[in-house]
């Protein structure tokens, strides 16, 4: 009442101190929402005079219901418990608009002390708090004896009976309030009953969850990492970046450190395609014949010792064609091509592609010593899969109030910020990494005529496991590793890629198409050079040939012509054209 605020007021004032301790439901709302938990005179002074406004603006019916969607109830993990409605998933796994009236009895029990009557916890003590509420409700005419001695038979149900919990699907809640927070200060989140409308499809979520589980336990089985091993994953549409699934740990349901988001790893090679974007971006210098020198590389870094990279497999090939750079994942050649864009470049891609922390500038960067969440990266792919539109991932497409009038949309929105003919020759190039590259065991799991582009990741001693990759609706990452950044034993190939495999083989995807657009040429093989699935209609020797921007042809090459290179004039089979493509490509790892 008014009358006990300006009670304990005076009393504070005379005092020179807080030696009221006592609040009105009024106060400990404003206190909750707008004051910190100080001890002091002029907070409490404070408290008192906001209390007193909002007695004069609003009837006690409305300052009940923000306390009630307000007031502490407890702990979940790392996340407090707010609020009626998060009390009622948390304890019972059901909307608060379904509890039966001895579990109200129960949340409105647990407001004097949530720890002391926490009912997984606290049991006894719950239990007759409960009846407590129930028998003072009879007494006060609100429910009949009878009802309440009903009521207070009943078994009190606790937290572990619920299989909903406090949220089904944590790390993608996660998102959702990240998001939900630039727009909207946390007392609004949690007591004007938002109604938010997330990008979640339960589905492809279920399927995330069960094979990042599975898989990830089993690898964790096979001494990879032992039971450190984690993993995460994150899928989004590509035409409007509507996150579909978000995985953040081995275990769906904890709602600790969401690696999806937090997890900032080095990615490794998932750097190669922005170090080649960038160089055929520039198609008067650079295609996919253009030859790269696999050659012993060593860099001065004074004071310290200088750097010398090597290639996975710790072999040099000499000259090889600049597609191959990126199909076999080679180190010594992508640095060199790196050096010659320049590292300012390369990182202005990086930028360009969706990254928006700074980029560090130094020679590792080209293989990948840059640090980003699994979000982060599947951004950059799936700026790759959208042919150069930079289309931010969302997870809410909109909130309204409680009445549901709308109170934000979260609109489409697209910048085109790369060349889509450079962007197309580099999504061939990872189509070709899983036919016959690093990624070609997802042929295992995915039929070949979607044309998935991906790239693999690895980093040093398999400290970090990636794959990133999508079809033609879907972009999909997936990493592995440890938290600790221990060696796990695992590369790219082995770790990330059976995971991406598996669930994108459940999913509806839709086909990569190779480029028939007129911006982009195709122009006949030679031996030891590039070489890449070409559309029949190229009448490209043997089905590969070298698309390349047609303004520009590759030195040396002819433009394939039916004509001129029809497959049944040729005499011989098809694949007797391109023996000479597959017999010196080795098994590559990364």
């Amino acid at each position: 009442s008014l009358r006990a605020i300006a009670r304990a007021l005076w009393a504070d004032i005379r005092a020179g101190k807080a030696v009221q301790g006592g609040s009105t439901l009024t106060q400990q709302l404003v206190k909750n929402f707008y004051l910190t938990p100080e001890r002091s005179l002029t907070r409490k002074i404070n408290e008192a005079l906001m209390a007193l406004m909002l007695e004069w603006h609003y009837d006690k019916d409305e300052i009940l219901e923000a306390y009630l969607n307000e007031v502490f109830l407890g702990q979940a993990g790392r996340h407090a418990v707010h609020g009626f409605a998060q009390g009622s998933q948390l304890f019972f796994g059901r909307p608060l608009a379904e509890l039966e009236l001895d579990q109200l009895a129960l949340l409105a029990g647990m407001v004097k002390a949530p720890t002391s009557y926490h009912p997984v916890r606290q049991p006894e003590r719950a239990l007759a708090r409960r009846n407590l509420v129930l028998r003072v409700m009879a007494e006060q005419g609100i429910i009949d004896a009878e009802q309440s001695r009903q009521l207070q038979q009943r078994p009190l149900v606790a937290a572990g009976d619920s299989t909903v919990g406090l949220s089904r699907y944590p790390a993608f809640l996660d998102l959702v309030r990240r998001q939900l927070r630039e727009d909207y200060p946390e007392q609004v989140i949690r007591s004007e009953g938002l109604r938010i409308f997330s990008t979640l499809d339960p589905n492809v979520q279920s399927i995330a969850e069960r094979v990042v589980a599975q898989r990830v336990t089993a690898l964790a089985t096979t001494d990879n990492g032992g039971d450190q091993l984690q993993g995460a994953m994150v899928i989004s549409e590509v035409a409007n970046g509507e996150i579909l699934a978000l995985v953040g740990s081995r275990d769906p349901r904890s709602d600790g450190f969401n690696r999806a988001l937090d997890s900032r790893r080095s990615i490794g090679s998932l750097v190669k395609p922005a170090v080649y974007l960038t160089a055929l971006a520039q198609p008067a210098r650079y295609n996919l014949n253009h030859r790269l020198l696999d050659q012993p590389l060593i860099l001065d870094r004074e004071p310290e010792e200088p750097w010398q990279p090597q290639n996975f497999d710790h072999r040099f090939r000499g000259e090889v064609p600049l597609l191959d750079g990126l199909l076999l994942s080679l180190n010594l050649p992508t640095i060199r091509l790196g050096l010659e864009l320049g590292l300012g470049s390369v990182a202005e891609t990086i930028q360009e592609l969706g990254f928006t922390r700074p980029v560090p500038q130094h020679p590792a960067l080209f293989l990948g010593a840059l640090g980003m969440s699994p979000l982060e990266v599947n951004q950059i792919y799936l700026t790759l899969a959208a042919g150069g539109f930079q289309t931010p991932q969302r997870a809410i497409v909109a909130v309204t109030d409680r009445d549901g009038h709308t109170m934000s949309r979260y609109p489409l929105t697209v910048d085109q910020t790369l060349d889509p003919a450079a962007i197309k020759l580099v999504e061939l190039a990872l189509q070709e990494v899983v036919r016959r590259g690093t990624g070609r065991a997802l042929q295992q799991t995915i039929d070949g005529q979607l044309n998935i582009a991906a790239k693999t990741g690895t980093t040093d001693e398999g400290r970090d496991s990636w794959l990133a990759g999508f079809s033609a609706n879907l972009c999909a990452v997936t990493w592995v590793g440890r938290d600790d950044n221990g060696p796990t034993g695992l590369v790219g190939s082995t770790g990330a890629l059976p995971i991406w495999g598996e669930v994108m083989r459940q999913l509806p995807l839709t086909a990569n198409f190779p480029s028939t657009d007129s911006s982009i040429g195709w122009f006949a093989s030679e031996q030891g050079g590039a070489a890449i699935a070409a559309p029949a209609a190229t009448g490209c020797r043997g089905g590969y040939g070298v698309p390349a921007v047609a303004e520009f042809p590759p030195p040396g090459l002819s433009a394939c012509s039916r004509s001129a290179g029809d497959n049944e004039s040729s005499g011989g089979s098809p694949t007797d054209g391109l023996k000479w493509i597959f017999d010196k490509i080795p098994w590559p790892y990364d």
